[in-house]
């Protein structure tokens, strides 16, 4: 056999011939592990700012995945793969501390240093084989920057080279979440992601977790920020972790409505008497952001339409509308 015999033979070996596109294979239904968030057979990028929780958030999932549940979403119970690069000792107290069920499997500091392609290689085909195997429904790369081969974060086409064996895992149909850290700036509209934008351009979805309130170190309110090819992915929701894990509290514009909303009813009870919106604005606190008057307005009517006040006057310049709280 001559050397073209033989390269038109390894082509038709390797190369799959094109199909009609009536003819490609998959559900038109989309398969969640939590909803909006970890797709199955897709990829999700989290990343968030050092202490600002992500751990926490993550330990509050794999819990739920035991037997299902709610996080600002649907937590579909199954089996979780976990690739960490953290010691054996610190999952022993997570698990201990939240109670962590034996759904999932850990993996602790595969490498002692950078591996080389050929290992990662190895490393992906041999793990997806076990993923399809135990029918794992989740895979969690923490950090991805840990433990893959790139040894530069910056450059774009070692940054794919890493990524591209990670379709093992999606191919074996789990979801798969990568965890990584920010850039030292932060970033916004999605940009947070420290290193080439290969990364946040090849998942399918993007998380960005932060506090609600940075200034306050004790609020338990965290932001979750996300973006990706489905419509079922909530642009914003904030969720607050209490003594029973994380509850939802709504977008983070909701949750200043209702901050406003309660300073309102405040100053109208502290007045004892009835107050135009523009006198309500001069009695706003201090310490808190001023709206503006066209938003307290509409706070104004929503309130009244809830029963938090009552009103009178017409309304116009020589008969303004006044506010009094209800006893």
């Amino acid at each position: 056999m001559n050397a073209s015999s033989r390269r038109t033979q390894r082509s038709r070996h390797e190369f799959p011939d094109p199909r009609p596109i009536s003819q490609l294979q998959g559900s038109d239904h989309q398969s969640w592990v939590w909803h909006g968030y970890l797709a199955c057979g897709h990829l999700t990028l989290l990343t968030g700012l050092w202490k600002a929780g992500k751990t926490t958030l993550i330990c509050h999932l794999l819990k739920l995945m035991e037997n299902g549940g709610d996080l600002a979403g649907d937590v579909r119970s199954g089996k979780v793969l976990l690739f960490s690069e953290e010691s054996d000792g610190m999952w022993r107290q997570r698990r201990q501390s939240i109670g962590l069920g034996d759904h999932i499997h850990v993996i602790t500091r595969p490498f002692m240093g950078r591996p080389s392609a050929n290992d990662w290689n190895a490393f992906t085909a041999h793990y997806a084989a076990i993923v399809k195997r135990d029918r794992h429904q989740l895979v969690i790369i923490d950090t991805f920057a840990s433990i893959s081969p790139c040894d530069n974060e910056n450059d774009a086409a070692k940054m794919q080279s890493a990524l591209l064996p990670l379709h093992r895992f999606t191919e074996s149909g789990a979801a798969v979440l990568l965890m990584h850290h920010p850039r030292k700036g932060d970033g916004a509209e999605f940009q947070a992601s420290r290193g080439s934008g290969a990364l946040p351009g090849f998942v399918d979805i993007i998380m960005e977790f932060r506090r609600l309130n940075p200034e306050q170190a004790d609020d338990r309110h965290r932001v979750i920020r996300a973006i990706g090819r489905f419509d079922q992915t909530h642009p914003e929701m904030v969720i607050e972790l209490t003594d029973q894990g994380f509850v939802t509290t709504g977008t983070r514009g909701e949750i200043r409505r209702h901050e406003r909303l309660e300073v309102l009813g405040a100053i109208l009870r502290d007045f004892n008497g009835q107050m135009t919106s523009q006198g309500l604005l001069l009695h706003w606190p201090a310490d808190l952001t001023k709206p503006s008057e066209r938003t307290i307005q509409r706070n104004l009517e929503e309130g009244l339409a809830r029963g938090l006040w009552k009103r009178t006057g017409a309304g116009h310049c020589h008969d303004p509308h006044l506010f009094e709280a209800i006893r």
